[in-house]
């Protein structure tokens, strides 16, 4: 169970992102590139937001200060980076249009 709200919201959010990194990850597949990497987009807007959310007071009826957790960066290091999924789909979204190009 959850004890505020917060943190049920930042729970659903990267719940959702994990969602769209699976989705993405199944265009890649099926060779849909510009899909993948709009679910890739989405869930890392996701994952910056709940990072943001997560460092808020917890409640606003506590007395205790804002908290200052660390990033969550599983997903957020799963996305980004030279060998990201971002930077797999952006790869295969040129190659793709390179391939039309040359048909």
């Amino acid at each position: 169970m959850f004890n505020f709200p917060t943190v049920l919201l930042v729970r659903l959010t990267r719940d959702i992102s994990a969602y769209f990194i699976e989705q993405g990850k199944m265009y890649l597949q099926v060779d849909a590139p510009q899909n993948a990497l709009t679910c890739f987009d989405h869930a890392r807007n996701l994952e910056i937001q709940a990072n943001e959310r997560d460092k808020g007071k917890l409640n606003s009826n506590t007395k205790e200060p804002n908290c200052s957790h660390i990033d969550f960066r599983e997903h957020l290091d799963m996305l980004e980076g030279d060998g990201g999924l971002i930077s797999r789909a952006k790869e295969a979204v040129r190659a793709k249009e390179y391939s039309l190009e040359n048909s």
